[in-house]
């Protein structure tokens, strides 16, 4: 199929195109070679631009007149896409505009007796031979932002729980993150290898939770607590929430304090009267305490049946009373006494 019939017939016109078609040429080995020429190279952004504004108006004129007069969509595609190349907007090609199933003849497919379409031909295979000698930049990427990893404690626990803490990285890492612990405690409760220097790994969430296990012992002790500070690593930096701390209760009872007994007499008595002691527990007994007692006398005054090993039971208040009986006999005698021990 002959390609279509163009506007230029004069030979001022063919002549302007031929000397355009030399200066094209021209500009292209000085552009290659390094040499201000009258080809602009850009950034390869922007890519190969044309300088002939001659050439570049009449493109511009076809892509009006196929788009307004003639209605031949193919022609107005390859001027629009020729007159973007020019521009540096495009990468449009000889080749593929030759490609084109429609345009299979022998006078696109050569060179062509068109001096507008040899002169578009060239220009577009010098185009593409700046493009390709003009070097592309590569696009240096931003560096990842490193994570700050940050740490929070939960609530207490009795011992035999296990204290939690929560470790997250901002921003959450592109990969499964390794962060460096330190364990430590206060008091006794930590479970065995569980203090020193731990690890724990943050997936790509951002978030992983690590946990100390306590020991439920019957010891009684005081309530302590369990630490985890962050260490330093590859690939994070640590943030000011640092170190976590959780309370750990103790829960076992402390050991019942046995009593100290004590006993004091009172005042004396004349025989026939009543010896009275008084037993004291300290502290007072959570329940009634009985106490052992051993009676004697000096002389020969205690009732028959007061003496010898005898108990008093201490109540809760803590005191008791202790009595001795004697005798009033009609015997004289020396005095006497009553001891309890």
């Amino acid at each position: 199929m002959p390609p279509p019939r163009h506007d230029i017939t004069n030979r001022g016109v063919r002549r302007r195109l031929a000397w355009a078609l030399g200066l094209g040429a021209l500009a292209c080995l000085l552009a290659v070679a390094g040499l201000p020429g009258l080809v602009r190279w850009t950034s390869a952004g922007d890519g190969c631009t044309t300088a002939d504004a001659a050439l570049v108006a009449q493109v511009e004129a076809k892509v009006t007149r196929h788009a307004t007069e003639t209605g031949r969509t193919d022609l107005h595609e390859m001027f629009s896409r020729s007159l973007a190349t020019m521009k540096g907007e495009d990468s449009y090609t000889t080749a593929t505009l030759k490609a084109r199933p429609d345009k299979q003849g022998s006078n696109w497919q050569g060179s062509g007796s068109n001096p507008l379409w040899q002169a578009i031909y060239a220009e577009l295979d010098r185009l593409q031979a700046c493009r390709e000698a003009s070097p592309t930049p590569t696009a240096t990427p931003a560096p990842a932002a490193v994570p700050v990893v940050g740490i929070a404690g939960g609530s207490g626990v009795t011992e035999g729980g296990t204290a939690s803490f929560t470790v997250t990285a901002s921003p959450a890492p592109s990969s499964p993150l390794t962060v460096t612990l330190t364990v430590s405690e206060s008091g006794s409760h930590a479970a065995s290898g569980t203090t020193g220097t731990r690890t724990v790994t943050i997936p790509t969430s951002g978030s992983a939770t690590y946990g100390v296990a306590t020991v439920d012992d019957s010891v009684d002790e005081a309530d302590g607590s369990v630490t985890v500070a962050l260490a330093g690593g590859q690939g994070y930096t640590v943030g000011s929430s640092a170190t976590a701390t959780v309370a750990v209760t103790d829960n076992d009872d402390a050991p019942a304090v046995v009593p100290t007994v004590g006993i004091a007499g009172g005042s004396g008595v004349v025989e026939g009267g009543t010896a009275s002691f008084t037993v004291t527990a300290s502290p007072a007994p959570a329940a009634p305490l009985t106490v052992t007692l051993t009676v004697s006398e000096s002389g020969s005054h205690a009732a028959s049946g007061t003496t010898g090993t005898r108990t008093v039971t201490i109540p809760t208040s803590g005191s008791a009373t202790y009595g001795v009986a004697t005798v009033d006999d009609s015997v004289d005698e020396a005095d006497g006494s009553v001891t309890v021990a």
